[in-house]
């Protein structure tokens, strides 16, 4: 019923359209979470996102194209956030040696340090989902959506990509 009583609704054309508009509600309130938790450090969720994949790098650099493609959301402008960073002394960025397109990305320690001390707030959050979601639910939940993804990827091999009506060209 926390749905219904946000958006003052109970009118939903089915359960997969409740799901979809609850994921919606959803990805905006865990955005509101993450944007407070990572203001006190003075970054945004998207900066964050930077951070933790070139943790996992391991202090091998990796390529900005490769970056772009491994951010959760890929929309993401990642030269601007990479920029921002690289001011923030949290990264350093670099013309490869190999082929002068490429740019490298390298995390510094104080951005490595940074996503350790953020680390904290990000398990509250992650165990305010252990204590309310089992590990089945999370399982069930990860596989429909798992079915939902490979869907769409199908789709886009097709050549069908989108939903809506095609928009006239004038």
């Amino acid at each position: 019923m926390i749905l219904e009583e946000a958006l003052k609704t109970s009118k939903f054309r089915n359960e997969q359209h409740k799901l979809l508009i609850h994921l919606w509600y959803t990805r905006s309130v865990m955005m509101i979470e993450h944007k407070r938790l990572f203001r006190a450090w003075g970054i945004t969720p998207e900066q964050y996102n930077i951070l933790r994949i070139l943790v996992g790098q391991q202090g091998q650099p990796l390529a900005l194209h490769d970056l772009t493609a491994r951010m959760v959301d890929p929309a993401s402008n990642t030269s601007r956030l990479v920029e921002k960073l690289r001011q923030k002394g949290f990264l350093v960025r670099s013309e490869s040696p190999e082929d002068r397109r490429r740019v490298d990305v390298l995390i510094t320690d104080e951005g490595a340090q940074l996503v350790r001390d953020v680390d904290p707030g990000l398990k509250a959050l992650e165990s305010h989902f252990e204590s309310t979601i089992t590990e089945e639910e999370a399982r069930m939940m990860n596989c429909a959506l798992n079915r939902f993804h490979q869907s769409l990827e199908s789709r886009k091999r097709e050549g069908r990509n989108g939903f809506g009506p095609k928009k006239p060209i004038n």
